[in-house]
């Protein structure tokens, strides 16, 4: 049984169908479906079951499988009824693929009888798309299959030669000529298929191959059934020997489509997907969005271009840019289709009179700025039943009939990818960008050296076409370098576009220009505030920060992205972005409208969201607070810099104090202490105590992060004195943690242990558990540089019992870390393997880069003692490579477990030999 023929229940029958017995409930379905709505008495679904030797229990049986039968449709058990003399599977018409593809053919005769051939060859399409094998395959050998499938199979074949026909009436011989041979192949006997074929031939200009398919088919005849070819056959071979006229193929109006100077590069699924829309019945309306320069009017003209043998009544150009009113739009329709206003009477009339019911493609370009006239579009659909649009328009209309199909830049590579030159028509950004350069430098090539330039050309670019062409028109005077170096400020790059194109269309600023001319006042306002945003902006954010002057933000933002002006990124919370070419518009807008009030809103909003997360991020719930921070990360770095740059301190600490930890983790120390530096050194507000303080914990952090226990001793003794300042015991605790590592990193070990007791101990005053098990980690790490492996295991062991109850995940890391290297150093091998692959595991979700080479180091160990040389060479390169990224260093017990490992790896495989991940590992011990 096909899907082809019987359908979703059939497959629902398939998948629920008990395994004993599942074929004769198959069977069971398969003769019920062929008569639905019929009652099949209990004899006959015996005979079908069994043949002519059914069990002596056959009605028993029978009811048996009936009843999986029910089972096996689940909802639509329903359905099989009992009516005596037997069963009844009450379907209604649409049910079975079988009824629907006669239903379609049914239409496609009523459209044929009316002259409508193409919608004639589209409903025929689509019932031969039901098919997807032989009807009723599984009960080929059955006596009750056979005369349904004999039946369903000429109606098939009967359709496929009905769709030739109509395809051939549409003048689209071309096209069919090897499909008909392939068919007549498959079936030689058909005369209908070998008349089609030759006339086919004929009008493809192939005469003698006509003749030639008229010879083979009386040969096959004669030979296989001794008769010679049918009256149709003959008079078709007499018409092709005296090229009557009647013969010719019925030419459609060449369509009044402008010339375009360049090929279209790329685009091949768009065009395909498009025409495919263009194709279906359904489709009357089809609206082309994008951003300006995205190409939408360059690929209208050439789908347009492909469909002309589809609408045998002319494809028709109507430009609309120059247009000023809304009104003017059926004057530009009827001008299209040479329609002459006649003083007194009616245009509209006039208009849809010319189309009637021709079958019409009216491709109308650039409707965005006269969106008010879609009621008068949807009008004249309404009134000309085989009319077609194709609409370009930066928005869409928002009209029932429209189907709207977002037209995407061009293909990138994705960030950072390798592009091998023998690649680049892989990406048709590239491709572009090549084949207009080479219009202006015939010589111009792709080099290994250079094809990353390029790729970063056209990504700078966005992938708009319209950008590159102008980009690649500059190479006539500058090279790859150059044209890359001068692309931080586009807009005044990008210009000089052909003469003969509109003015929109010769300069980037002007195609931007012409979207936001378009726009409400404030909808501009909030265009120009979103430029303050970098990688992108939550609809929460965009209200907060883009809210004056007053106004209703989400219903601008959803003008917008109507207009393409913005786009919608990211899955779990969608984020409004821009294009960067459309970015560096609106900050020129911004520039000019209030910069820095906006600029004090997004800084403001961000601290304030920084430090409501800020908790988070020492412990409990981690992983949301690292994944908000991770998302506003771009964001929080602008606002920083932007408080810095103008002297807003108070602001500058805030969010460093609220986001070091951030940083810290996701391993960005030598930016992160440059930021924290920069808003260090501006002269202390007054007020600005508490943030200063916790700017202060930040920078010792990272700078002990970086082996620098100076800066570190230094910026946590400020910031302690400004914790007991202000009589905080949780900040005074932390701060002596940092002064512990920073004396631990100058091996003042007997130091480093009284700053870590006396924070264990102010934390338990405080009843602070995640500090006390901070400290307690620390006097962890302390125990195994001084190679006191049972306290190290002690401590870490109480320290994990305090994180695991405040689900502190990087607490439970960095304890894990250190058992493992306790038990390293006990020689408990596969203990500490465990521990240290947990911890790597945690460190590697928290995006905690760092620590994870610490990890590896430990594991590297494991590798090499148990005589894997080079698996802890390639541990040891990653690990190095990890700490390289994030400008880390290793601490006493790390660098002394990574000199030995380095050491036995090196004697192991000999230095000669090292691979590359153990020259890095050799590299970073140096």
């Amino acid at each position: 049984m096909e899907l082809g023929i019987l359908g979703p229940l059939e497959v629902s029958v398939r998948r629920r169908a008990l395994r004993i017995g599942a074929r004769k409930v198959r069977a069971l379905f398969a003769v019920l479906a062929v008569n639905a709505n019929d009652v099949v008495s209990t004899d006959v679904l015996a005979h079908a079951l069994w043949g002519e030797q059914p069990p002596p229990t056959v009605d028993k049986l029978v009811h048996v499988y009936v009843s999986q039968l029910r089972k096996a449709l689940g909802v639509d058990g329903r359905k099989l009824l009992t009516r005596p003399p037997g069963y009844l599977l009450e379907l209604s018409s649409d049910e079975l693929d079988r009824d629907r593809f006669e239903h379609l053919l049914d239409e496609a005769r009523e459209a044929r009888r009316a002259g409508d051939l193409a919608a004639c060859a589209e409903l025929l399409e689509q019932a031969l798309s039901l098919w997807r094998g032989d009807p009723l395959a599984d009960f080929v050998y059955e006596s009750w299959a056979q005369p349904e499938a004999a039946r369903l199979g000429e109606l098939r074949l009967a359709a496929v030669e009905d769709r030739a026909e109509a395809r051939l009436g549409l003048g689209q011989a071309d096209e069919l000529v090897g499909e008909l041979a392939a068919l007549v192949a498959e079936h030689p006997l058909r005369e209908r298929l070998r008349a089609h074929l030759m006339l086919a031939l004929y009008r493809a200009g192939r005469q003698a191959e006509a003749l030639e398919a008229y010879r083979d088919a009386r040969r096959v005849l004669v030979e296989d059934l001794g008769i010679e070819p049918g009256e149709e056959l003959q008079r078709l071979e007499h018409a092709i020997l005296r090229h009557d006229p009647a013969l010719d193929s019925p030419e459609p109006l060449p369509p009044s489509l402008p010339d375009v100077a360049t090929s279209l590069v790329g685009r091949e699924r768009e065009s395909a997907e498009l025409q495919e829309l263009l194709a279906r019945s359904d489709v009357r309306l089809l609206t082309l969005t994008g951003p300006g320069g995205v190409g939408k009017t360059r690929l209208s003209l050439e789908v347009a271009r492909a469909a002309a043998g589809r609408f045998p009544d002319g494809v028709h150009f109507v430009p609309l840019a120059g247009l000023a009113r809304h009104e003017l739009v059926l004057s530009a329709v009827a001008e299209a289709l040479s329609v002459k206003q006649v003083a007194g009477e009616q245009l509209a009339e006039k208009v849809k009179a010319s189309i009637g019911a021709g079958r019409v493609l009216l491709l109308i370009d650039n409707l965005e700025h006269l969106l008010d006239a879609a009621p008068q579009v949807a009008e004249l659909l309404a009134s000309a039943p085989n009319l077609k649009l194709l609409v370009t328009s930066r928005a869409a209309l928002r009209v029932s009939m429209e189907v709207e199909y977002g037209v995407a830049p061009l293909a990138l590579p994705t960030p950072g990818e390798r592009v091998p030159v023998d690649r680049l028509p892989d990406y048709d950004a590239l491709a572009l960008f090549v084949e207009r350069a080479r219009r202006v430098r015939p010589d111009f090539r792709i080099t290994a050296e250079s094809v990353s330039e390029v790729a970063e050309i056209c990504a700078r670019l966005d992938g708009l076409p319209l950008a590159i062409e102008l980009a690649a028109a500059r190479l006539r005077l500058l090279t790859t370098t150059g044209l890359l170096a001068r692309l931080d400020r586009r807009l005044p790059m990008l210009t000089g576009g052909p003469q003969d194109v509109p003015l929109r269309q010769q300069t980037l600023r002007a195609t931007i220009d012409w979207s936001y001319g378009l726009l409400r006042e404030e909808d501009r306002s909030v265009l120009a505030a979103l430029a303050v945003f970098s990688g992108g902006a939550t609809a929460e954010s965009a209200e907060a920060v883009c809210a004056s002057p007053p106004g209703d933000v989400l219903e601008s933002l959803t003008r917008l992205l109507d207009n393409n002006l913005l786009r919608l990124e990211g899955e779990a919370e969608p984020r409004f972005g821009m294009l960067d070419t459309i970015h560096e518009y609106a900050l020129e807008q911004l520039a000019s409208s209030g910069e820095e009030e906006v600029r004090r809103r997004h800084a403001e909003h961000f601290a304030v969201l920084a430090e409501a997360y800020e908790e988070s991020l020492r412990g409990g719930d981690q992983l949301p607070a690292l994944e908000l921070f991770a998302q506003e990360d771009a964001n929080l770095r602008a606002a920083l810099a932007w408080a810095a740059g103008v002297g807003e301190p108070h602001l500058g600490l805030r969010l460093a104090g609220a986001a070091w930890r951030f940083w810290w983790v996701r391993g960005h120390l030598v930016e992160a202490r440059r930021m924290l530096e920069r808003v260090l050194a501006l002269p202390a507000p007054a007020g600005a105590a508490a943030a200063r303080a916790r700017t202060l914990e930040g920078a010792a952090a990272i700078a002990w992060g970086q082996g620098d226990a100076a800066a570190a001793r230094r910026f946590a003794e400020e910031g302690l004195e400004l914790f007991r300042q202000a009589e905080d015991g949780r900040g005074v605790a932390r701060l002596l943690n940092h002064l512990g590592l920073a004396a631990q990193e100058q091996h003042a070990y007997d130091r480093a242990q009284a700053h870590f007791e006396e924070s264990g101990a102010l934390a338990r005053e405080v009843g602070n558990e995640r500090g006390i098990a901070v400290a307690l980690v620390n006097l962890g790490g302390l125990a195994l540089i001084q190679e006191d492996f049972e306290q190290a295991r002690e401590a870490c062991e109480e320290s994990l019992e305090l994180h695991r109850r405040n689900q502190s995940e990087d607490g439970i890391a960095i304890s894990l870390l250190n058992l493992g290297f306790a038990a390293l150093g006990q020689g408990r091998r596969e203990a500490a393997r465990a521990l240290l692959e947990e911890s790597a595991g945690l460190f590697r979700k928290l995006g905690f880069r760092e620590y994870v080479s610490y990890s590896l180091e430990g594991l590297a160990a494991i590798a090499v003692a148990a005589g894997d040389a080079g698996g802890a060479a390639g541990l040891l390169g990653e690990a190095a490579e990890l700490r390289e990224a994030t400008g880390a260093s290793l601490g006493p017990f790390e660098k002394r477990l990574h000199d030995g490992t380095v050491g036995a790896v090196s004697a192991e495989l000999g230095e000669a030999s090292l691979d590359t991940a153990g020259r890095r590992a050799t590299g970073a011990a140096d």
